[in-house]
């Protein structure tokens, strides 16, 4: 899930809408009943796996399950 402020309310954007670009090898879950957003979600353990998504606004947070052992890195480049 990604929260995005476009300059306005914020919107809330699941993971599997076609803006969406996944590089290398992910894994698309549903129904595990653990809490997801919309009971969904992607999940890699291939090392330099990424995800990307083009928006126009302020401000872009992630928002994903919380484990201590496999790091996650967001990156926002400016311009």
């Amino acid at each position: 899930m990604v929260l995005l402020d476009n300059t306005g309310p914020l919107s809330v954007v699941n993971d599997d809408v076609g803006a969406f670009t996944y590089g290398g090898t992910w894994a698309y879950g549903t129904q595990r009943g653990a809490g997801d957003y919309q009971d969904d979600l992607h999940t890699t353990t291939q090392a330099g796996a990424s995800m990307t998504y083009a928006f126009t606004g302020t401000a872009v947070a992630y928002i994903g399950e919380k484990n201590l052992n496999v790091p996650c890195r967001v990156y926002a480049p400016v311009g």
